[in-house]
C-alpha cells in the first residue's frame, strides 16, 4: 500500500507479507512513516477522523469526510498533533479490544480528541 505525503509525493509503502501473525506487515526500506491519507486531507472541513487500519479511511473518503489512518508506530504517535494541528479530531473506535486500545492510545497523545 503506497503512502504519500500532503503534496502527493510517494514517501514509501507498507507491504503485506503474510495473511496471519504478528509480523504480517513490513515497511518498504526507506519509507518515512506518516499517517495514511495525508494527500487526501481536506483541511477546509476543520475536522478529521482518525482510524486504526489502513483501509478504514476509505469509506469516509467515499462520503467526502476527511480521515487519516493513525500510525501504530509509537515514535510517530507523539508527532500526530503536527498533522492534525488546528483541526477538530474525532476517533473512529472499532468494536473490539483493539479499538479500545487504539482510542486510549490516541487519547493519551491527543487529549482533546473525541471518540
Amino acid at each position: 500500500m503506497p503512502y504519500f505525503d500532503s503534496d502527493g509525493t510517494e514517501i514509501g509503502a507498507r507491504l503485506r507479507i503474510a495473511l496471519e501473525g504478528r509480523d504480517r506487515f513490513r515497511w518498504r526500506k526507506g519509507t518515512r512513516v506518516q499517517p495514511y491519507g495525508l494527500w487526501r486531507l481536506d483541511r477546509s472541513w476543520g475536522a478529521v477522523v482518525l482510524c486504526e487500519g489502513s483501509p478504514t479511511p476509505r469509506p469516509f473518503w467515499f462520503h467526502g469526510v476527511p480521515a487519516l489512518r493513525h500510525p501504530r508506530r509509537r515514535q510517530l504517535a507523539g508527532r500526530m498533533a503536527e498533522y492534525v494541528k488546528d483541526l477538530t479530531v474525532y476517533v473512529w473506535q472499532e468494536p473490539d479490544q483493539g479499538g479500545e486500545t487504539f482510542s486510549a492510545r490516541v487519547g493519551a497523545s491527543l487529549p482533546t480528541a473525541a471518540s
